[in-house]
């Protein structure tokens, strides 16, 4: 797992009697399926607090994008309202909230880059030997996760990544290893129902990433290049179609010279 240097924004102010709002402008969803919110109240009661906050959210994250973003989302809130609750909980102490929460939100609480194993909460901080640039490229489409993960057949998910070839070649930043070894398991899965997905890889290759792949659950697909001038460069010729084309550096917290362009 990679975190990239794409970012909502998330401001908390206490509200002195036990209630929890939720104010997120384009995402129209009842607060109880935010997860945000999810994560709020979750750690409300846990807590036992007597008080209540409202976060507003600032998306810049696209929705139902395979991006983690709702997870992040979380992650942010637990962080947040824990330091605003003055709680001091643990970062153990809120992984296992964060587990409960969703199987990547316990990544989103300490981003950088980590070998997930289990259903994804088994966490291995890992080295990247090099910064590089990701295209994502967003069809405009919102997928289900859950309907998404229905839909996976067992019997066509016997290849497998090459975990030990993959770790290899992040350690030694080797991004042409990185781009050979990039697979995921739910790409045919979402390209049955979103054929859009293996066009998008299509495009991107053609337009000179090193590699592409279907990001999460998708429909969110992303590119890899060596240096800012080779993304934007990509990114210029796919923004002639109608999707959402973003360019981020991979973020990890002790590089903070990690640039966004949308």
């Amino acid at each position: 797992m990679q975190s990239v240097a794409l970012f909502d924004t998330l401001i908390f102010t206490p509200i002195f009697q036990r209630v929890i709002e939720v104010d997120c402008q384009g995402l129209n969803i009842p607060p109880e399926q935010n997860l945000a919110y999810r994560a709020a109240t979750k750690l409300a009661r846990i807590a036992s607090v007597g008080y209540g906050a409202r976060i507003r959210i600032e998306k810049a994250i696209p929705v139902a994008a395979g991006l983690a973003g709702g997870s992040s989302d979380a992650a942010a809130a637990l962080i947040g309202l824990n330091k605003l609750w003055s709680l001091n909980l643990t970062y153990d102490e809120l992984c296992r909230i964060a587990s409960e929460l969703g199987s990547d939100v316990p990544f989103c609480l300490r981003p950088g880059t980590a070998l997930a194993e289990g259903r994804g909460t088994k966490l291995t901080p890992l080295r990247l030997g090099m910064a590089f640039w990701v295209i994502l490229i967003n069809p405009d489409q919102e997928v289900s996760t859950s309907n998404i993960y229905q839909a996976i057949d067992l019997n066509l998910t016997n290849q497998g990544p090459d975990i030990k070839s993959m770790l290899v070649a992040m350690e030694e930043g080797d991004l042409s290893a990185i781009a050979e070894n990039l697979y995921n398991d739910l790409e045919q899965v979402t390209a049955r129902q979103y054929p859009v997905v293996l066009s998008l890889k299509r495009r991107l290759i053609e337009a000179g990433a090193m590699g592409a792949l279907m990001s999460g659950s998708g429909p969110t697909v992303f590119g890899l290049a060596r240096d800012r001038e080779k993304a934007a460069a990509i990114a210029a010729r796919l923004r002639e179609g109608k999707e959402k084309v973003i360019v981020v550096e991979t973020y990890n917290p002790e590089d903070r010279s990690q640039k966004t362009e949308m």
